[in-house]
């Protein structure tokens, strides 16, 4: 089972790796982190691919203000929020 818990030193790193790009670039990197994804996890539906890809620029947007306001937190949950 994968844990899909965000350490805040991991946010950090969220934080650092969307810090000072541009959309297209923002883009590019949510692009390649979504066939990572779905490589990692076998995911074959076509349906839900479909409906993923129709929502990763809206994803870029949320993340290039979440940037910019550092409200990365709200966008990515961390730990600390997480009740076991």
């Amino acid at each position: 089972m994968r844990d899909l818990t965000i350490s805040t030193e991991e946010l950090n790193e969220i934080y650092l790796m969307f810090e000072n790009k541009d959309k297209v670039e923002i883009e590019n990197i949510i692009n390649e982190l979504y066939k990572e994804i779905c490589h990692e996890l076998l995911l074959d539906n076509a349906e839900l691919q479909r409906y993923i890809e129709k929502n990763l620029n809206s994803l870029a947007d949320i993340i290039i203000n979440a940037v910019k306001q550092n409200t990365l937190d709200k966008v990515f949950i961390t730990q600390k929020f997480i009740e076991y």
